[in-house]
Order: C-alpha cells, then structure tokens, then sequence
C-alpha cells in the first residue's frame, strides 16, 4: 500500500518494493537531500553577497537567522524535555 498524498507519489517512484517497501528509506535520503540543498544554497548566498541588492540581502539574511534562532530553540529544548510533537505556546517571536 502506497502512502497517499504528494509523498505517495514520490514513495512509488523512488521507494524500495517488495519487505523493505515501508521502511521509508527514500524519506531519509529525500532529508539529507534537504539538508543538503539547503546548505549549498546557503553557500552560494554568501558567495554573491555583494552582488545582491541590500533590501533582498537583508531580508534573506534575516530569515537565515531566524531559521538559526528556532533551530536552536527546538535543539536546546530536545535537552530540557520538549517532546517532537508538543504545541509551543510560549516560543518568543514564533
């Protein structure tokens, strides 16, 4: 049975068949592509940061230290007792 939605589409293409078909292993190579995309694109951002007009430098900038600010936030909190799936109703500037 293939998983529905947008995800399904990609699990019938990409995913394993047969026994090993649910145990996701294109999920965990689709993250560490993720992951890597995002990573590159933040080189190549630094690479033409001259060359991009303030306002967009800026506010790229921005969005990338806020992305920094809240993945610290749920890394820090993985230590305290925040669970995965716990709403965070107190989280500043969330």
């Amino acid at each position: 049975r293939c998983p529905n939605g947008p995800a399904g589409t990609l699990f019938a293409c990409f995913a394993e068949g047969g026994d090993r078909y649910y145990y996701g292993n294109f999920s965990w190579s689709w993250n560490i592509a993720l992951s890597l995309i995002y990573l590159f694109t933040i080189i190549e951002y630094f690479k033409r940061y001259e060359t991009i007009s303030p306002i967009f430098r800026y506010t790229i900038l921005a969005v990338m230290v806020y992305q920094l600010y809240v993945g610290a936030y749920y890394f820090l909190g993985m230590f305290v007792g925040i669970e995965y799936g716990d709403p965070v109703k107190n989280f500043p500037l969330f």
